[in-house]
């Protein structure tokens, strides 16, 4: 699941903090090819994805496909989560 946060407009804390339940799927792969890949992340305070260093070996697939999202369902409210970026505001 995803949690959708707005953050307050008094500047701390979040207007909304829900989870939210968002269907997706790939369909139609097409020329599929795949591979042996290195995963390099660039540091960012705002969007820290180096903090998920690979573990172990990684594939990477790719061709064409179609990716289809629908529309999330609010599950509930979150009081406590962790966060590992900070606001880029």
């Amino acid at each position: 699941m995803t949690h959708k946060l707005i953050p307050s407009a008094e500047g701390s804390g979040f207007d909304i903090s829900r989870l939210v339940e968002i269907p997706w799927a790939f369909s139609q792969f097409e020329d599929v090819r795949h591979g042996d890949a290195r995963i390099i992340w660039a540091e960012d305070r705002t969007d820290p994805l180096h903090l998920l260093a690979p573990i172990g070996a990684v594939r990477a697939r790719y061709g064409r496909s179609v990716l289809s999202i629908s529309y999330g369902t609010y599950r509930e409210h979150v009081t406590e989560f962790s966060s590992f970026g900070s606001p880029s505001w």
